[in-house]
């Protein structure tokens, strides 16, 4: 049965029906459900449930950008140190070969923690940090791939772009032009 459904044939039910029918369902349920549907909370405030839920749909998390920052850094001195190629003890097979999903996720929380003001000089630091891995990449072995931009499924000129409008947004002046021409020819400097 649909909602739309549910709601013409509840609307025809008196309160004390109502009253019992919710209790039935509600020891229906699973308690594991009822906890993470917070069943409980939407019995005791049906209306603020409305509300708020309409609200999360609309807003989604920013991701920590102290975590990001720290997991981008292990990363790009793991890729370094060629631990995502070659059999090791430090990460396991099966996350050498899922570091291009970690590298999609963490390039996909950057532009989204770009969108704070705050974090734009941090976001187009790890960017360019993540850039001059990857194309580092591209010309020593230190993945399974020859092509990190291809796997990670973001052009390199992309990357590139996105690095170089963050880091404009972040940054004025000759503090702009330092960051863009570091990454350009020495991405040490960035």
């Amino acid at each position: 049965m649909k909602v739309g459904e549910l709601r013409k044939i509840i609307d025809k039910y008196t309160k004390e029906e109502l009253t019992y029918i919710i209790a039935e369902m509600y020891k229906a349920f699973p308690k594991k459900i009822l906890s993470e549907k917070a069943i409980d909370y939407l019995i005791e405030n049906p209306r603020k449930e409305v509300k708020s839920k309409k609200a999360k749909k609309k807003s989604i998390p920013l991701p920590d950008m102290d975590e990001l920052s720290d997991d981008i850094s292990w990363f790009c001195d793991d890729a370094m140190d060629q631990l995502y190629f070659k059999p090791n003890r430090q990460i396991s097979k099966k996350e050498r070969s899922g570091w291009r999903f970690k590298v999609m996720k963490m390039y996909k929380n950057l532009l989204l923690a770009s969108t704070v003001e705050e974090n734009t000089e941090e976001v187009a630091r790890l960017l360019a940090k993540l850039y001059e891995v990857l194309c580092y990449g591209c010309s020593y072995t230190i993945f399974s791939s020859d092509e990190p931009f291809n796997a990670i499924k973001v052009p390199q000129v992309k990357f590139f772009e996105e690095t170089l409008r963050i880091g404009n947004i972040a940054f004025n002046g000759n503090e702009a032009i330092k960051f863009n021409l570091g990454i350009l020819f020495n991405p040490e400097m960035a």
